[in-house]
């Protein structure tokens, strides 16, 4: 039974990249975003992650970022910290999604909220400190793959 809900689920996301393969231009929603990311959160990450507060919008040089925003006040005055490494232990801490406006393909769009997701993934379940592109990143590789979706830097 739940090699068959598995194997739904690979098919609901390779059917909808077969249906959008033709699509150019395409600019989302923010309903749009927050909507496929509910999906890939139920298929590839077993609903782990809390949906982030997300934004779309003209961005210069990047096509998504994920981020963690925190009160820096709580851990002391600045220098006494790494600004580099995401520090757990602060309550005030708080995630974000923010998508460009406009991708030059459907599929362009749904491989960067993967990414996104992957970096959240990092952050909120593994605490990886630095969440970037390292063996942590490059581990959900294959399973993207298995869905019909390219992770790549």
């Amino acid at each position: 039974m739940k090699k068959r809900c598995y194997f739904k689920h690979v098919n609901r996301i390779k059917q909808a990249l077969a249906r959008n393969a033709q699509v150019r231009n395409f600019k989302p929603t923010l309903y749009q975003s927050r909507t496929w990311f509910k999906i890939l959160n139920s298929h590839v990450f077993n609903n782990t992650l809390k949906i982030p507060l997300m934004t779309v919008a003209r961005r210069k040089e990047i096509m998504g970022q994920c981020i963690a925003m925190w009160d820096a006040r709580v851990l002391g005055r600045k220098g006494k910290w790494n600004q580099r490494k995401i520090p757990y232990g602060n309550p005030t801490i708080s995630y974000q999604i923010d998508m460009h406006h406009r991708f030059d393909t459907w599929r362009d769009f749904l491989e960067t909220m993967a990414h996104e997701m992957v970096h959240l993934y990092q952050m909120t379940v593994l605490m990886d400190p630095y969440a970037n592109h390292n063996k942590h990143f490059f581990r959900f590789r294959n399973k993207l793959k298995k869905f019909g979706l390219n992770l790549t830097r």
